[in-house]
């Protein structure tokens, strides 16, 4: 069967009408049809070939039918030549028979039509913008010269113009609602954020996958600060289904690694939150995700990504060691904190590099609490070092917490006999309070208020009463924060504290001082039963965490 193409170029040339839709004279219409006539009947195979000489035979009555038409319908005659052509050839060319009277009697409906088309092509123009309006304008001058092929082209030219249009406008319409969400979350408002992050994400075109990707990734993390902030598992469980769900598809790890390792990054975040608040499984899940982010940030490629990572993989490795007696975990988790020091020196990020080192004391302190005094005197150097930049004028907070964490490993290596090191830790474990008031952090200045008295207990235990007097003075300090009703834990492991304390000042004759040591207990014993209460070192290291 002749190829269409072919037929409407050449119709294109031997139907031209002079840019108006008006009938062509006899003679034209004639010279046309036999232009039109020859050209077709080159390509057409048996069956057109016997259409176009029944078409031709009644070449007169033909052109008197599409004339006629042309004038009463002020259509284009050359359009209505080629859509009644247009219809035999197809007809022919599928095996139907073609009845040429019953083509020529479908004249007036095939004018309705173009009528119509042109009409509404017409309405579209007059309202479209420019670019628009010429695309549709030579649509319908290819419609009038009977290019249907054409016109195709031409109007799938201005789909594809519109959609992209429209896309824009979609792009431009979730780029503001996702500055609406910004303003929600800079309210701390962030489940209003998280749902305005949907919308953004939904009003996306189809094809803006990484604008898509790019509100999934805010809306999971305004649902973790949500969770982070104000508890609750739910905000933190649903963030985590989005990034594997949602998330991670949007950005695969074999067209888009970088955007896959940093959404395996904040899995890994918010699954670390849910790990720290019990949830033992969700804390492998966070290592796993940390450890499959570093697959793709390489140091060479992607050094403060890798750092990055690398510091949160030990984050998650410090909290599985610190929990279950891991200490290939732990040690796993120096590996990782020495890493991202690598990248992050010094010179280059002093406060990171500070944060990192004091990440870093955490889990050699942890390891040097069980035995190995390498690790604990190198945890000592790590938080000095930490506090040459983090000092107490330029960044008081974090200079006062990382005194509270030298005070920790210093009291743990005085633990084992080293005097110096525990007034080393007294002196840590004050400088920090100097920071961390009551008023304006009573947690933290209760949690120091105990590492203080840990410390001045062991020293009285070894003969110094006052320091035994100054002990007891910091767990009933403590005990003026972490009620019973408010923090139990807290409340019991002090009040052990404290009942250890008066014991020692008791066994040196203070009968007082037993019997206050065993109220004390015995408070303790009322929140610690025999299946819940963990060891007394155990009680100690609660106490002592910061």
């Amino acid at each position: 069967m002749m190829q269409l193409v072919g037929r409407v170029a050449l119709i294109a040339l031997a139907l031209l009408v002079a840019g108006q839709a008006a009938a062509q004279t006899a003679p034209d219409a004639a010279a046309l049809w036999q232009a039109r006539y020859t050209a077709a009947l080159r390509q057409a195979d048996d069956r057109e070939t016997r259409l176009l000489q029944q078409f031709d035979a009644e070449r007169e009555t033909y052109l008197a039918r599409i004339a006629q038409v042309s004038r009463e319908r002020n259509v284009s005659a050359a359009a209505l030549a080629e859509v009644t052509l247009r219809l035999g050839l197809e007809l022919a060319g599928n095996g139907h028979p073609a009845d040429l009277a019953e083509i020529l009697g479908g004249i007036d409906e095939s004018a309705e039509r173009i009528a119509e088309l042109q009409g509404r092509i017409a309405v579209l123009e007059a309202g479209a913008d420019t670019a628009l309006a010429v695309q549709l304008a030579r649509a319908r001058q290819a419609i009038d010269r009977g290019d249907l092929d054409g016109a195709e082209a031409v109007l799938r030219e201005a789909r594809r113009a519109a959609r992209a249009a429209r896309e824009g406008a979609q792009m431009r319409e979730a780029a503001v609602i996702g500055l609406e969400a910004n303003v929600a979350y800079l309210r701390a408002d962030f489940l209003v954020a998280a749902v305005l992050y949907d919308e953004a994400a939904q009003t996306a075109p189809e094809g803006a996958t990484r604008e898509r990707w790019g509100y999934r990734v805010y809306q999971a993390y305004a649902l973790y600060e949500q969770g982070l902030r104000f508890g609750g598992p739910e905000p933190l469980r649903e963030a985590v289904r989005l990034y594997r769900e949602v998330a991670l598809p949007l950005a695969p790890r074999t067209s888009n690694p970088t955007d896959w390792g940093a959404t395996q990054n904040n899995l890994g975040l918010v699954l670390l939150v849910l790990g720290d608040r019990g949830d033992h499984q969700a804390l492998r899940d966070a290592i796993a995700a940390y450890r499959a982010a570093l697959e793709v940030q390489t140091r060479d490629s992607a050094p403060a990504d890798w750092a990055m990572t690398q510091n949160n993989l030990g984050n998650a490795l410090l909290t599985l060691g610190q929990r279950g007696g891991d200490n290939q975990a732990l040690r796993d988790a120096v590996a990782a904190f020495r890493a991202a020091l690598e990248v992050r020196t010094r010179a280059s990020a002093p406060a990171v590099w500070a944060a990192r080192l004091n990440n870093l004391g955490q889990a050699l302190r942890v390891l040097g609490a069980r035995g190995d005094d390498q690790a604990l005197r190198d945890a000592v150097a790590a938080f000095g070092a930490a506090l040459e930049v983090q000092t107490r004028a330029s960044s008081p907070t974090e200079w006062a917490a990382t005194q509270n964490n030298l005070g920790n490993a210093l009291e743990v290596l005085g633990s084992r006999g080293d005097d110096q090191a525990l007034r080393d830790a007294v002196a840590a474990f004050r400088a920090g309070l100097e920071v961390r008031s009551r008023a304006s952090a009573p947690a933290d200045w209760a949690i120091t208020q105990n590492n203080l008295g840990n410390a001045l207990l062991t020293l009285g235990q070894r003969g110094d009463e006052q320091a035994l007097r100054d002990a007891i003075a910091a767990y009933l300090a403590v005990l003026e924060v972490f009620t019973r009703a408010d923090a139990p834990a807290y409340w019991a492991g002090t009040q052990n504290n404290l009942g250890n304390a008066l014991l020692t000042l008791g066994a040196r004759g203070d009968e007082q001082a037993l019997r206050d040591a065993v109220a004390a207990h015995r408070a303790a014993l009322e929140v610690y039963t025999r299946t819940t209460a963990p060891a007394d070192a155990g009680w100690r290291a609660v106490a002592a965490n910061p």
